[in-house]
C-alpha cells in the first residue's frame, strides 16, 4: 500500500506538470472543475470536483481512491489503465529492495523465524485475498447508465424561487448504492434520495442554466439542463441559503443606470461589515441568434462600495452560456493577485489588466469571433487570442456581481454581421 500511495502522488504531480497551473493545493474550485472536464473529454469518465479535491488533499478524506478513479487518472496521462501506469512507473528502489531481501534469505535463518513464517504466510495470503475481494466489491462497476432515467419539470414557467420536480428511476442500482440528485456542478447542492423512489423536489433560488445530475455513489449516470429565467432584471443580495430579493424598481429609477444604493441594503438589515456580501443583477433569457462562437458584448460598470472588508471592490461580469460562462473578474489594482481569467487552456497567467480604478465607469468589451476571444478594458486590449473552442453554445443570460454593491451604465450585445441583438440603457 505504501508504494501505491507513492504512485498516486507521482501521478498527481505528473498531472500538475501537464496542466502547468501550479501546485494542486493552491487550485480553486474552478480549477478542479476545469480538470474534471478535461479528464471527461479525454477518457469519458466523470470525476467529480469533490473526488479531485480529495485526491489533492484539499478535502479531508481517509479512504483510498476507487479503481475507476485511478484508471481515469492513468488514462488522462495516456496509459491504458492504472496497472499499466504502475508498470510504466515502477520504482527501482522497490526492485532493489526485493533483490537485497532475497540474498539475505539465502544465508539461513533461525528455526523459530522459519516456523513463524510458516504460520504467518498463509494468514497473510488470506488477508491479501480478502482485501483484494473487498476492494473489488467496493469498486464494482455500475449498471449501464442507459438503464437509468432522469427528467424534470418546473413548478412555475419562469422566475425564482422555483421548485423543480425531478422524476427519476435509479432501480438498476442496488440498496447498497448511494443515490443523489444534484442541482448543478456545485456538489453542495446535492441531496440524497431513496434508490427505490421515483420523485424528488428541489428549490432553485437563483436563475440560470444548470446541469442537474443523477449521481450513483460518485458517478454521474444521467444529467439534463434546467433553465430558469429571471423575468427581466433581477437584483438580489447573495446569502448562504436564501438570497434577499429586491424589486426592479429598487434598482432602475429612471436615472439611466442599474444601481442598488447602499441605503436600500442597510434598510433591509443587510450588514456590510465585518463580511461584505455580494450584490448580483441577473438578466436570464434566451438571446435569439447569439452563440459563443461569435458575439460582441459591451458594458460600463462601477463598484460603489469601498469600505472595510470590501476594500478590494471585487466585481465580476458573467456571460451565461448553455453549460458554462465567460467570466471577467475585476478589482482595484492592489488586489489583482486573487483574480483569475479562464479560457479552454486554463487560467490566463497575468492578471494585471484586470486591475481597474472604480472611481469612474469601467468599460468592458468582450469580442468573440470564430471561437477566439479578445477582451478590452477601457478601450485597451487586455487579452488577445483567448481559446474559446468549446462550442458553439447559446448565450442564455447575463449576470453582474459586486462585492458590496455597484452600478451598470448600459449593456449591448451584437451577433454576426455586427447586428445589434440587445441593448439596455436603463
Amino acid at each position: 500500500m505504501e508504494s501505491d500511495d507513492i504512485n498516486i502522488k507521482e501521478c498527481l504531480v505528473e498531472i500538475e506538470n501537464r496542466l502547468n497551473w501550479g501546485p494542486g493545493e493552491a487550485w480553486t474550485t474552478n480549477d478542479f472543475k476545469a480538470l474534471s472536464e478535461k479528464i471527461h473529454a479525454a477518457t469519458g469518465t466523470n470525476l467529480s470536483v469533490a473526488t479531485l479535491k480529495r485526491l489533492w488533499g484539499t478535502i479531508d478524506y481517509q479512504s483510498k481512491p476507487t479503481a475507476t478513479t485511478l484508471n481515469a487518472l492513468a488514462q488522462y496521462l495516456g496509459h491504458e489503465n492504472w496497472k499499466a501506469y504502475q508498470y510504466a512507473n515502477s520504482l527501482p528502489n522497490e526492485h532493489n529492495h526485493t533483490k537485497h531481501t532475497s540474498a539475505e534469505a539465502k544465508k539461513g535463518r533461525p528455526a523459530g523465524i522459519i516456523i513463524s513464517l510458516l504460520v504467518i504466510l498463509p494468514l497473510g495470503a488470506w488477508l491479501l485475498f480478502y482485501i483484494s475481494n473487498k476492494d473489488q466489491e467496493e469498486t464494482k462497476p455500475l449498471p449501464d447508465a442507459s438503464l437509468f432515467s432522469f427528467s424534470s419539470k418546473q413548478a412555475v414557467s419562469e422566475g425564482v424561487p422555483n421548485s423543480v420536480i425531478f422524476d427519476y428511476d435509479a432501480s438498476p442500482a442496488s440498496a447498497t448504492d448511494t443515490i443523489y440528485i444534484q442541482q448543478s456542478w456545485d456538489e453542495r447542492l446535492r441531496q440524497q434520495v431513496p434508490y427505490d423512489k421515483k420523485v424528488h423536489t428541489s428549490i432553485y433560488y437563483y436563475p440560470g442554466y444548470f446541469q442537474a445530475k443523477l449521481v450513483v455513489n460518485d458517478s454521474i449516470v444521467k444529467q439534463h439542463p434546467v433553465y430558469i429565467t429571471s423575468m427581466g432584471w433581477l437584483p438580489l443580495v447573495e446569502q448562504e441559503m436564501v438570497p434577499v430579493y429586491f424589486k426592479v424598481e429598487d434598482v432602475i429609477e429612471g436615472n439611466g443606470t442599474l444601481s442598488l444604493p447602499i441605503e436600500k441594503l442597510t434598510s433591509n438589515n443587510i450588514h456590510l461589515q465585518p463580511e461584505t456580501p455580494w450584490t448580483s443583477y441577473f438578466y436570464v433569457k434566451a438571446f435569439e441568434g447569439l452563440q459563443s462562437d461569435y458575439l460582441v458584448f459591451e458594458t460600463e460598470l462601477r463598484n460603489d462600495f469601498r469600505e472595510g472588508a470590501g476594500i478590494c471592490q471585487h466585481t465580476e461580469v458573467h456571460l451565461l452560456l448553455a453549460g458554462g460562462a465567460l467570466i471577467v473578474p475585476l478589482a482595484i489594482k492592489g488586489c489583482i493577485s486573487g483574480l483569475a481569467l479562464y479560457d479552454v487552456d486554463g487560467k490566463v497567467e497575468d492578471p494585471t489588466p484586470l486591475g481597474v480604478d472604480f472611481s469612474d465607469w469601467v468599460k468592458v468589451r468582450y469580442e468573440v469571433k470564430d471561437m477566439a476571444g479578445r477582451l478590452f478594458i477601457n478601450d485597451e486590449l487586455a487579452y488577445d487570442s483567448l481559446n474559446l473552442h468549446f462550442g458553439p453554445v447559446d448565450l442564455v443570460g447575463l449576470k453582474f456581481r459586486f462585492q458590496g454593491t455597484g452600478s451598470v451604465n448600459y449593456v449591448k450585445l451584437w451577433g454576426k454581421d455586427e447586428e445589434l441583438i440587445f441593448e439596455e440603457n436603463f
